[in-house]
């Protein structure tokens, strides 16, 4: 039991944060963090001990546990900061400071240029394409640069030929490297947004909902920037499919995203909740600002004259995000909204404005009833 005790706790090292399950790109750099910079400290604390105690390199040992200690530093600054771009930085950097160091240190020679690929290994994975690309750049300069010193300082059999085979590493073995992260990352972006779209209507699904919604409260939380959040459904949609087939009724559903993805603006995230019910949340938007939206998606539902039903009308709910409640409380009054304005007569909407702690939702337009949800 001691030893399992003991393996769950090695294992927790290597264990993803959960604040990173949301975007696979940042999940992937922080897997990569938490590998090599556990890793590189372990492998340079033992070189280190291994140069002091054994060759008395003192100089390199030195060096070595210092690299050794920046990267426990960048771990824990990794963990308790959940930032991955100074960590990442600091992993290509000693990355790129050993490649040179071991080519300054074997003179050239053994070719120990060709270790240099494992540098852009690391960096367009922890950088992505656009900075690792400039960092390799920077890299395959100061690679070029100490190979042209070791020209009047080194011996070389053959200086041509070795300024010849340095430069295929870097550009061959860096330019596929490179060219697989691109493509890499495109058939991710191609995965991701077939995961996260609904097949129907060709908008986001209720999976991206959860993940944008989460995201904009924390935003909200953390910078105070307003957003609110519109449900919407299509009222009598079970009898458009009872009278009509199913068919139609898809139909009806991805007119009705298209009435509503004409309408909105770039910054705003519509997806389908789910059946014939729609989400579309409006980043840095006040309430007021939100109910003329509201306003003008039901009258353009109202006039519009679909394909094959012709008129229907549709009920919302909306509302703006309050600090003091949770995202539960928040989705849970903007549906109650949506499920009072079904229950008062349908083809409106209802606004759920927040009251202190809790959101006193009350009609607009047609009604001017006040109650709270609990």
């Amino acid at each position: 039991m001691d030893l399992i005790r003991s393996f769950r706790k090695l294992s927790a090292f290597f264990q993803v944060p959960s604040a990173f399950a949301g975007d696979y790109r940042r999940f992937r750099r922080a897997q990569l963090l938490n590998f090599f910079l556990v890793l590189m400290a372990f492998v340079l604390l033992i070189a280190s001990a291994f140069n002091w105690l054994t060759v008395q390199f003192y100089l390199i040992s030195i060096i070595e546990a210092v690299l050794a200690a920046s990267c426990l530093w960048a771990y824990y600054w990794f963990r308790t900061r959940l930032d991955l771009v100074v960590p990442g930085w600091i992993v290509s950097t000693i990355t790129g400071f050993i490649s040179i160091t071991l080519l300054i240190y074997t003179k050239g020679q053994l070719d120990s240029y060709s270790l240099t690929i494992i540098y852009p290994l690391i960096a367009y994975p922890m950088h992505g394409t656009r900075k690792g690309s400039l960092a390799y750049g920077v890299f395959s300069l100061a690679v070029i640069g100490t190979i042209a010193y070791g020209w009047t300082h080194w011996y070389f059999v053959s200086p041509v030929s070795t300024l010849f085979n340095v430069l295929v590493v870097l550009i061959i073995g860096g330019g596929i490297i490179a060219y697989y992260e691109f493509t890499r990352n495109e058939a991710l972006i191609r995965i991701n947004e077939a995961a996260m779209t609904d097949p129907l209507t060709g908008i986001w699904n209720r999976t991206m909902f959860d993940q944008v919604l989460d995201r904009e409260i924390a935003k909200s939380q953390r910078y105070h920037s307003p957003f609110s959040l519109i449900l919407s459904d299509l009222d009598h949609f079970k009898m458009i499919n009872d009278s009509y087939g199913h068919h139609i009724g898809d139909c009806v559903l991805k007119e009705y995203a298209d009435i509503i993805r004409e309408r909105k603006r770039s910054s705003d995230h519509l997806s389908r909740w789910g059946g014939e019910e729609f989400a579309l949340i409006l980043p840095n938007t006040r309430l007021d600002e939100a109910e003329t939206v509201v306003m003008a998606l039901t009258d353009a539902v109202r006039r519009h004259r679909f394909e094959h039903v012709g008129r229907i009308t549709v009920s919302m709910g909306v509302g703006e995000f309050n600090h003091c409640t949770t995202r539960d409380e928040f989705f849970r009054a903007i549906d109650q909204a949506l499920y009072n304005a079904k229950q008062r007569g349908r083809d409106r909407y209802v606004i759920a404005t927040p009251f202190k702690d809790e959101f006193r939702p009350h009609y607009s337009a047609r009604s001017v009833d006040y109650y709270t949800i609990r």
